[in-house]
Order: structure tokens, then C-alpha cells, then sequence
């Protein structure tokens, strides 16, 4: 029996950990695998279930050394992976000797999704969940030998088990589905607009997952709302395909696999896509499903599609047996034990982040530095960077930290704050506010997550991100000068007050300082005989102040604002 242990940084009921799961139910057809599954964060009740009935054994660890100690005693660890400070924090770990896979769930080429070339070097098998990501620039480097013996391709799988029974259902509305998350992480940014303007009096498009509030306030402030139906998760995707005509799925950032497309393919609903990154190798234009680059476009297939009923029953025969013979659980799992296979013929062997590897298949030389400073203290932030690899954006952080240059870092954090959603946004996507929280003392990540917040208008998070940015040691008049405007955005004019006046201490020749200043002292409201009792939110000890503000708690120390 082999056993693998696989390691995940959340086993949810989507993405990555739904490919692992389909994979490992087939993966007894062969061979004879033993499955253990790590999850670093808490799973999902509909994911542990699905896990357990797939053969695997599922453990949410309490100690590093339980993590240790499954790796210790399995032939294979392998580990899915997405930029996320939970899965990196176990490889940078004092780890027993082991034989490496790491199948990467990500497109791979777009901040914070970024392989890089320590995560390669780090495996002794690297695993691409799509022809995309197997095409990234850290793979194509390697040598060719190396990369025929070290690398492989294996699409992160759906389980058409899903989709069993399928048949179509009589409907009388023209339906276009959306199956995934439905915020601006993910989704094109114009995708209701281009949806409204699609001239099908019949149209209705249904739209199944997580939804975000900017797309409900953009279909509310349409005159035909009706077109559109929000139904959330949907555990039954099979009831949802069955009155589906066409797979509409425009994507604003570079994507992988997209299990949901594999199963509207598997289903015969022809897709239409914008070739976002995996997406152009899933679906063949003009075989499979249509392949847009504009809005133009996508509205053009959509209506064309309509009015072509013949082709898209075309389109969609052949997607059916495309998907059957390329995508899916049992495929997937077919190539993915023969990888296992060879991995067995390696030694274990110990390996220590950043290419110390003696045994390292590139074979290179080791310095003295190298083994008496294996893995520097790095901070959360530089930690964040250090995932970013060769993206551009990671230059922008890294003069946020270093520059002492205050127009430069104006100028830079202006475009942190601007940033995509998919290189912010929250959840277990690997984003500044997901590596805030895990590494919530450090002062970097805090002003990062609070000037994103601030050019969202959510003033008061801002605010509270940017003092405690300044509390945790980012300490230039800056941070509180940005604290000064979230305040001021955000009617704390007491607030305000007090963090401009600490900025004109420290640059007494910052004009725009100076005018929030003398606006700020306009609108200061004092109660002089008002007291307000307040608890402290870091001790939770009683006290009593005599105006709103930012203050000081004499029981831990700590600032709060009242």
C-alpha cells in the first residue's frame, strides 16, 4: 500500500480541494493508495463528507508536530497548492525527510498566484492543474531534462459522478448559467452590462455561487432585473445544467482548470469564454465553445448561439465527448498514479526552503552561508513579497517598506491601494488582507490592507488598519497621515484632529496636512461636560473619557479609538 498524505490549506466544497477529492475517489482503480488529508484551516462539513466518502481520512492539525509526524510516515506528501501564508509556513518548517509533489491549482502567472522558482526547486515533482500553468516562464526554464523527469501536466478534475443521470429539461426562457464565485475577484467587471445589452427578448441568466454586493446593487439598478437569478451555492449543479443553453463565463483575472466549465462542457453546454488565462486550452473556439476578446464579441456569441440552435447543439456534442476523453476525476487520476509511481523509485530525502537542498536536482553548489542561515526571520511582509516572485507588483511593496523617499511612497502606495480585487480580496486567496490576518502584528500588511480599504470608502476598517499599522511599529507620519484622512472620511473629527497634528510634528511642511488641519479645527465639536464610558477592546477594562478621540488605555497600553 502506498500512502499519501495530502496537505491543503483549506479542504472547501470548490476549487482545489473539490479536484483533489475526485481524484483521490478514483485513484483505486490504480493502484492501492492509502489517502490522509491535512487541512491547515477548518474544512467545510460538505467537504469533509465528500472527502470521507472518497476514501480519505481528514486531520485539521493542533500542533506542528502532528504535521511532522504524518509527513514522517508517508511515502508521498502532497500538497495543493495556492499562495496562501498557511501552506508556506509548513514548508518553511523544519520538515523530516520526505518525497515532495506539489500540484499548483492556480493559473500561476498573476499576483499573489505566482509560481516561483523556490516552490519548483523546493518539489521533487511539480504537478501544472492546467496546459497554462504548465506553461509558466519558472517551469519552461528548466533544463529539458530536468523538467521531462521533474515536471508533468495533470487538469485539476471535476467528478462528473455529478452529473450522473443527466438530461436536459423542456424550458421556455433562453438560459445563459454562471456557476462560480460572482465578485469582482473573479468575474469580468462589466459582466452585468454586457449581460443586459444582449438583444434576446427571452434571455434569463442564472447565476449560481458566491455573490458579491457590487454585482446585486449594478442588476438592482437595472430597468430589466427580472433577466437575472441569484441563486447562490447550489450543492445540485445537475438541476441547474439541465435547463442550461449556454455556459456564459467571462472572467476578469487568469484562471486554471475552472472545474465548471469542465462540467458544463461534460453536460454538452457549449461555453463562451475570454481566453482568461487556462481557459483558452479548456475550450477550442469554434469546437467546443466560442472563445470572445471583447464585450462586443461576447455579446455577438451569446445571441449568435440563439439564433443558431443547430450550432450550438454542434458545439455542444462536441464539447460532451471532448470533456469525456480530457477532463475529469477518473482521467485525472490515471496520470497522476503513474506519477506516484515514479516518485517511489526517489529517496526521501530533507530539504530546507530556498534552495539549500543538497540533493536539490539542479545540483547546485552550496555555500557556507547557505547552511549556518537557512531561513532568515523574515517578517510577514517580507514573506508576502517573497510569494509575489518576478510579478511587478512585488516592487511595489518592496519600495513601501524601504523607500525614503516620501513622494515615492506616495506615488507606489497610491497603486497598492488601486490594486485588482484578485491581488486583495479576503478568504484563503492568498491576498494582502488574507496574509493581514495571518500575520496580524505586522505593521506592513496593516497599512496595506487599510489603504485598500480607505480607496474602497470602508473608512472606518481603513482607519483602524492604519493605527494599527502604526501601533505595530510602521511608524512614519505617513501611516498617520492616512489615518488622519480615514478619519476625516469617516466624521471621527476628534480623530482627525489629533493624528494631523502629530504629522505637522514630524513634517511641519506638509501644506495638505496644514488644510485638513485648519478644516478639521472648523468642525471640531468639544463636549465639555460630556464623559463617556468605553471599554477597552484589547483588555476590556472600564474607563471613562472626556471626548471621542484617539486614546491611550492605561490598564494594557494599548490604542483605541472612542
Amino acid at each position: 500500500m502506498t500512502r499519501i498524505l495530502h496537505i491543503i490549506c483549506c479542504l472547501a466544497d470548490g476549487g482545489a480541494a473539490r479536484a483533489m477529492i475526485a481524484v483521490t475517489k478514483y485513484l483505486s482503480q490504480f493502484g492501492d493508495f492509502q489517502h490522509r488529508v491535512i487541512s491547515l484551516l477548518p474544512v467545510a462539513p460538505e467537504a469533509l463528507r465528500l472527502g470521507e466518502n472518497s476514501g480519505m481520512t481528514v486531520i485539521v492539525p493542533r500542533l506542528k508536530d502532528e504535521i511532522s509526524h504524518e509527513i514522517e510516515h508517508a511515502d508521498i506528501v502532497h500538497v495543493s497548492w495556492w499562495n496562501s501564508p498557511e501552506i508556506y509556513e509548513v514548508l518553511r518548517s523544519d520538515l523530516p525527510a520526505m518525497r515532495l509533489l506539489i500540484w499548483f491549482h492556480v493559473a500561476g502567472d498573476m499576483a499573489p498566484q505566482i509560481i516561483t522558482k523556490e516552490l519548483v526547486d523546493f518539489s521533487d515533482f511539480a504537478v501544472g492543474c492546467s496546459p497554462y500553468t504548465y506553461q509558466c516562464p519558472v517551469i519552461q526554464a528548466l533544463p529539458g531534462e530536468v523538467r521531462l523527469h521533474k515536471t508533468g501536466m495533470v487538469y485539476g478534475a471535476a467528478d462528473f459522478d455529478r452529473l450522473r443521470d443527466f438530461q436536459p429539461k423542456v424550458h421556455e426562457s433562453y438560459n445563459v448559467g454562471y456557476v462560480g464565485v460572482a465578485t469582482e475577484y473573479k468575474m469580468h467587471p462589466n459582466y452585468v452590462s454586457m449581460s443586459a445589452s444582449i438583444d434576446v427578448e427571452n434571455v434569463r441568466f442564472i447565476i449560481c455561487g458566491a455573490t458579491g454586493e457590487r454585482l446585486r446593487e449594478e442588476i438592482a439598478s437595472l430597468g430589466d432585473s427580472e433577466r437575472f437569478e441569484l441563486r447562490n451555492h447550489v450543492a445540485d449543479i445537475k438541476e441547474v445544467f439541465e435547463k442550461l443553453d449556454v455556459f456564459g463565463y467571462p472572467l476578469g483575472v487568469h484562471v486554471a482548470a475552472e472545474c465548471s466549465v469542465q462540467e458544463a462542457m461534460f453536460a454538452g453546454i457549449p461555453p463562451v469564454v475570454f481566453p482568461a488565462g487556462g481557459l483558452e486550452n479548456l475550450v477550442i473556439n469554434d469546437y467546443t465553445g466560442l472563445v470572445v476578446h471583447s464585450e462586443a464579441e461576447y455579446k455577438h456569441a451569446i445571441e449568435y448561439l440563439y439564433y443558431n440552435p443547430e450550432e450550438r447543439k454542434r458545439l455542444g456534442r462536441n464539447a460532451r465527448e471532448y470533456a469525456k476523453q480530457i477532463f475529469g476525476g477518473e482521467n485525472a487520476a490515471r496520470k497522476l498514479a503513474s506519477i506516484y509511481k515514479r516518485m517511489l523509485d526517489l529517496p526521501k530525502k530533507v530539504r530546507f526552503w530556498g534552495g539549500e537542498n543538497p540533493m536539490n536536482v539542479y545540483d547546485e553548489a552550496i555555500s557556507l552561508d547557505d547552511i549556518t542561515d537557512r531561513r532568515p526571520d523574515y517578517t510577514g511582509a517580507e514573506r508576502f513579497i517573497e510569494s509575489l516572485g518576478s510579478a511587478a507588483e512585488a516592487e511595489w511593496f518592496r519600495i513601501s517598506m524601504c523607500s525614503q523617499d516620501v513622494e515615492e511612497l506616495f506615488r507606489v502606495e497610491k497603486k497598492i491601494a488601486g490594486c485588482r480585487p484578485f491581488l486583495y480580496w479576503g478568504g484563503t486567496a492568498g491576498g494582502i488582507h488574507h496574509y493581514g490576518r495571518y500575520y496580524q502584528n505586522d505593521g506592513y500588511l496593516r497599512l496595506w490592507s487599510g489603504l485598500v480599504w480607505q480607496r474602497l470608502g470602508q473608512y472606518s476598517a481603513a482607519l483602524s488598519e492604519f493605527m494599527a499599522a502604526h501601533k505595530a511599529g510602521c511608524d512614519h507620519w505617513r501611516v498617520l497621515w492616512y489615518a488622519a484622512q480615514a478619519a476625516e472620511s469617516d466624521g471621527k473629527t476628534p480623530v482627525a484632529e489629533e493624528a494631523v497634528s502629530k504629522v505637522l510634528l514630524a513634517a511641519p511642511q506638509f501644506i495638505k496636512a496644514h488644510e485638513m488641519k485648519e478644516r478639521v479645527e472648523k468642525c471640531r465639536v468639544v463636549g465639555e461636560d460630556k464623559r463617556y464610558s468605553t471599554m477597552c477592546p484589547h483588555c476590556d477594562e472600564m474607563l471613562f473619557v472626556d471626548r471621542s478621540g484617539l486614546w491611550e488605555c492605561p490598564g494594557c497600553g494599548n490604542d483605541f479609538i472612542v
